[in-house]
């Protein structure tokens, strides 16, 4: 690390040319100004040497530990100044606008001289960090690169911060999991082929099979599991069931046609004894039919007598009824008056069973909503009748 001899040895002095702000204030403003900077001034010359000598410490040799404190506390102690001195500015600066300006100068020019110190000495404190820093980013990038053919999202892990047992079992895991995924597929991919193996033999012994699928059993094994010799000796059991189904087919078919003939010799019997039954048939029926228009026609005379008879009686009955029913609807009308009371109280109580009860099952809550449906029912039907 290397700092040039105006960087690291220069002192601070408040003049007019360093801070020209103070030549716009007067020489009496501008000595109170210096003179209230005065002791940060000093302070930061007393800070000089030590700076100094921590400046080439860290230019001619490896930068230790305790080197790095040393800066650590010298930056800490320096920068007790520049915050001095910003609080001495905001008071001096409530003087005037020109007094601001000056003090300002000489502030920045503190802080600069300050800062300038601070971030050297922070960049010497720092230096383990970095170089820690720098050995993460090449564990990072490194281990990304051993990662990357098992995960496809390695450069987005971090990595670097890992101890080594502990990178090593991940890596491990990774790998492990990506070889038996790579395994897990290539063993599906061959249960795979051999489950389309077995398909087109059992298509195409199938196709085989259409002119002896009546004879195969329901529980018959998976025809594209069967050994050649094992589905050999099958379809051979289907063929010989077919040709015995085939003889027996057309034992019944001649058998048919035998009974077919005597059965139409039967019919034409049965015809001809037929027509002769109808014959006689009809002549019952003629006669049948002129006894049955006699009795009609003195039956609707009867009829039409009764109902005459009836129809007086009816009229009478509904005068009767209807008198009754005017006089029921009265004495009603004169109960339903003291009803009323206790038909509020009816409606009420019904009203009280929908809110009375609570269920925790789904078929019960469902229950309990269509008993609240039907008791809605009920009480607008008690509304109607009342109304009416």
């Amino acid at each position: 690390m290397k700092f040039t001899e105006s960087e690291s040895k220069e002192i601070v002095i408040l003049d007019g040319k360093k801070v020209p702000e103070l030549q716009a204030v007067g020489e009496s403003k501008a000595l109170r100004i210096k003179k209230a900077f005065e002791p940060m001034t000093k302070m930061l010359g007393g800070f000089e040497d030590a700076f100094n000598e921590v400046i080439s410490e860290a230019e001619s040799g490896e930068i230790t530990p305790e080197l790095m404190a040393k800066a650590k506390r010298l930056r800490l102690d320096i920068g007790k100044i520049r915050i001095k001195t910003g609080k001495l500015k905001d008071k001096e600066k409530q003087e005037a606008r020109r007094e601001s300006k000056a003090i300002q100068g000489v502030h920045n020019i503190l802080v600069w001289a300050v800062k300038d110190k601070e971030d050297k000495l922070k960049e010497i404190e720092k230096h383990y960090e970095r170089i820690e820093e720098q050995r993460i980013e090449q564990l990072q990038s490194e281990r990304v690169e051993a990662l990357s053919p098992y995960v496809e999202d390695a450069e987005e892990r971090r990595l670097g911060d890992m101890d080594t047992d502990v990178w090593e079992a991940y890596f491990n895991g990774k790998k492990q999991q990506y070889l038996d995924r790579v395994e897990a597929e290539r063993i599906a991919e061959e249960e795979r082929k051999e489950k389309e193996r077995i398909a087109a033999i059992r298509a195409e012994r199938e196709k085989q099979l259409r002119p002896y699928f009546q004879f195969v059993p329901d529980n018959h094994p998976d025809f594209g599991e069967l050994e050649d010799s094992e589905w050999e000796d099958f379809f051979a059991e289907m063929k010989q069931a077919k040709e015995v189904y085939d003889k027996e087919q057309e034992k019944i078919r001649k058998e048919n046609e035998r009974l077919q003939k005597e059965a139409k010799k039967a019919a034409e019997k049965a015809k001809k004894e037929r027509k002769a039954r109808e014959k006689e048939e009809a002549k019952r029926k003629a006669k049948e039919e002129e006894e049955r228009k006699a009795r009609q026609a003195a039956e609707r005379e009867a009829k039409r007598k009764q109902e005459e008879l009836e129809s007086k009686l009816k009229a009478k009955e509904e005068a009767e009824r209807k008198a009754k029913e005017e006089e029921e609807k009265r004495k009603q009308a004169e109960l339903s008056k003291k009803d009323s009371d206790k038909i509020k109280d009816l409606v009420k109580s019904l009203e009280n069973i929908k809110t009375s009860f609570t269920f925790e099952s789904k078929n019960n809550k469902a229950m309990y909503k269509s008993v609240g449906e039907l008791i809605d029912k009920t009480i607008n039907y008690i509304n109607q009748k009342q109304n009416k």
